[in-house]
């Protein structure tokens, strides 16, 4: 009988297609049979048509190349299902360590909110005392948290037969629960030279005492890492004098009374800041305070030295009572800094104004 040779061109095509479709998209379990029937196919369907028909078709080659391509196809998707597993463990890892960090930051932002609290607390218990009404003086005050515990503090003292007028303002390093414990070291102090060293209290040198003996306190607890600025100053009422002391603090702005327009005059003393070194070895500043003189004292939250020019235009324009210049300083200063440079406060602030009264 002769051989007939069947085109199977379409047929060969086709069978390529379903094995590299059934390879590349087939659940896998799928694939492996679909490839196992199509291979297995091939060769039973040549053998018969060559046996029962006379019909040779190139099944061996076909067969050959649809199981070559049939393993590369399903070695490359072994390979890309590996790594997917591979890739889909570690984004199951990286997911649960970024939940145990997300826990750890939450139970950390709870105990920052209980000591936060915790500071607050404590720092409401050592306010900024309340304007006294010292006579012959008129005094102005602002006190302002920038958070719930302020780093702020000042307080003021007379001496027994008011002679001598004492203000301490501080302005501590930090805020939270370390600026709330440095306020409590500060008014336990005072209430230390209150009811056991009474008599520090009736000297022109008190300032200075508080300040050398706040100084070896905190230096002791904090070994130098805990700090606080200071400014005191003592009127002596008698003598017509006025003694200052600045530790690393804005200077007081003094104006006499014959020169109330002109520029206020930058009172301070250059020593370390309390709590830095072991020793303050710290000194007064005295110079004269008359009727009719006016000084300011303040921190760092309130730029008033960066903005001279603005500090006398309100006063120059000021027509209120005295009792409420401090808090309208304020509000001016900040007005005309946010419109002109768009900065806003970021600070505790305090301040104090203090006018001696023209007739006594």
């Amino acid at each position: 009988e002769w051989l007939d040779v069947l085109d199977v061109t379409f047929l060969v095509t086709g069978s390529l297609v379903a094995i590299g479709s059934l390879s590349a998209l087939a659940p896998t379990w799928l694939a492996w049979l679909g490839i196992g029937i199509l291979l297995s196919a091939f060769p039973i369907l040549g053998i018969a048509l060559f046996s029962f028909a006379s019909i040779i078709i190139p099944w061996l080659p076909t067969t050959l190349l649809s199981g070559i391509l049939a393993m590369i196809i399903m070695a490359m998707r072994s390979r890309v299902e590996r790594e997917k597993d591979s890739l889909s463990r570690e984004i199951l890892m990286e997911s649960e360590f970024i939940s145990r960090e997300n826990v750890l930051l939450e139970e950390n932002r709870k105990i920052l909110l209980k000591e936060k609290e915790e500071a607050s607390t404590i720092a409401q218990a050592f306010r900024p005392d309340p304007v006294p009404d010292w006579p012959g003086f008129e005094i102005s005050a602002f006190h302002h948290c920038f958070d719930g515990a302020s780093g702020d503090w000042y307080f003021f003292e007379k001496s027994k037969d008011e002679s001598l007028f004492h203000v301490v303002l501080c302005d501590i390093t930090g805020h939270g629960v370390q600026a709330a414990l440095i306020v409590s070291a500060c008014k336990t102090v005072l209430n230390s030279f209150k009811k056991y060293r009474k008599q520090s209290v009736d000297q022109s040198t008190f300032c200075l005492d508080y300040l050398e003996t706040l100084n070896e306190i905190i230096f002791k607890q904090g070994a130098g890492k805990h700090t606080c600025t200071m400014i005191g100053i003592t009127f002596d009422i008698r003598n017509q004098l006025l003694h200052l002391v600045t530790c690393a603090h804005p200077p007081a702005l003094y104006l006499s009374r014959d020169r109330l327009e002109e520029r206020p005059i930058q009172l301070r003393t250059h020593f370390n800041p309390v709590g830095f070194a072991e020793q303050l070895s710290a000194s007064q500043k005295t110079s004269l305070w008359l009727p009719g003189d006016q000084i300011t004292l303040h921190t760092d939250g309130i730029p008033i030295t960066d903005n001279l020019r603005l500090y006398r235009n309100f006063l120059s324009s000021f027509e209120g009572e005295w009792n409420q210049i401090a808090p309208q300083l304020y509000k001016f200063l900040w007005q005309k800094i946010e419109s002109s440079k768009g900065k806003k406060p970021d600070d505790d602030v305090s301040l104090i104004m203090i006018r001696m009264k023209a007739t006594r």
